[in-house]
């Protein structure tokens, strides 16, 4: 919700917003608009992407019911393909600020 409030900086910076997550389209069509989310929401339902990128909570084994949860996050990506800044952290551990996200994209 944070990003959705400061969007217009980022697309100022030349940077386009997205999220992604494990919830289906329909959840997320239903969540954009009823929050009024001005940018895309990416659904990831077996974690594919999500993983690839490497923020795999590896606490939790094959065993555990929350296996293959990720740690909450955000990254710049840029057009490229190069993950320029990522932080995904540990629940409980906060998230990037957002002064700090726009400090790490800034030209």
């Amino acid at each position: 919700m944070e990003l959705n409030q400061h969007r217009e900086r980022f697309l100022e910076a030349g940077v386009a917003v997205a999220a992604m997550t494990f919830e289906g389209v329909d959840v997320l069509a239903e969540f954009t608009s009823d929050q009024g989310i001005g940018y895309p929401l990416l659904s990831d339902p077996s974690g594919t992407y999500m993983h690839g990128l490497g923020i795999r909570n590896e606490e939790f084994g094959p065993d555990h019911p929350t296996f293959g949860i990720v740690h909450p996050g955000v990254m710049w990506i840029d057009a490229s393909r190069t993950i320029r800044y990522k932080a995904a952290l540990p629940p409980g551990s906060g998230r990037a600020e957002i002064g700090e996200l726009l400090e790490a994209v800034a030209p």
